[in-house]
């Protein structure tokens, strides 16, 4: 990939500079948030079951594994298409 274009004109590499730091700043923040919050104590006797809308978070976190694990086999599956142009070309 050629990355020249975000540094071709100032107004794309400023854009560059600062977004990447505050995404990555608000990503880093708030899950420091929540678990400041928190009191230790309650987190080891913490029991996933009796939690209301357990069910809902187990839904997610499995749906979010079968996404993940796709666009892995996906992400595979292009290196092999893309190695193989390379040496039929």
């Amino acid at each position: 990939m050629n990355y020249n274009i975000l540094f071709s004109q100032p107004e794309y590499a400023t854009l560059f500079i600062i977004f990447i730091p505050i995404i990555t700043l608000i990503s880093a923040v708030y899950p420091a948030y929540k678990a400041s919050k928190t009191n230790p104590v309650t987190l080891i006797k913490y029991n996933a079951s009796s939690c209301k809308g357990s069910n809902l978070r187990s839904i997610l976190n499995t749906v979010q594994f079968v996404f993940s694990s796709f666009l892995i086999i996906c992400l595979i599956a292009v290196y092999y298409q893309t190695d193989y142009l390379k040496q039929e070309i």
